[in-house]
């Protein structure tokens, strides 16, 4: 796994920066792809891949057990508090749109079934879908 981190912060999310950033990601995938065999590709991942998984959210010192009970902010089954971003703002954000939708988000994406895929059975209300029930 590679991870990107600029030298600088951004000077701004201008239109002009943003087509900087484009140009200088491609440059580094186009090197990326050179060091690896034929059949390997360089692929992007949003978030760490063994999110969820495990101790995952655990900073520190901090033995609080991660249970959904203590989802003060979101109320989530799947994801932690402690996953939300640190910054006020996001933990604020998360349970302002649940207090106005006077509900937990829920996120359903659904699952294009074919002879390779086969329904979620872990899910029982909805066996068709990917569910979420958080933005962390």
């Amino acid at each position: 796994m590679l991870e990107a981190i600029p030298s600088i912060p951004f000077p701004d999310l201008s239109c002009s920066t943003l087509a900087k950033l484009a140009s200088y990601f491609r440059t580094q995938r186009s090197v990326i792809r050179d060091f690896l065999p034929k059949n390997v590709t360089v692929i992007s991942i949003p978030s760490y891949p063994m999110l969820g998984v495990g101790q995952y959210a655990c900073y520190g010192d901090d033995t609080t057990p991660l249970t959904h009970k203590n989802n003060t902010f979101s109320h989530s089954l799947f994801t932690f508090d402690r996953t939300i971003n640190r910054h006020p703002r996001f933990p604020a954000l998360t349970q302002s749109i649940r207090k106005r939708r006077e509900r937990k988000v829920e996120i359903k994406v659904p699952l294009l079934l074919n002879e390779n895929t086969r329904p979620n059975v872990d899910s029982d209300v909805f066996p068709e879908s990917i569910y979420m029930d958080s933005m962390a």
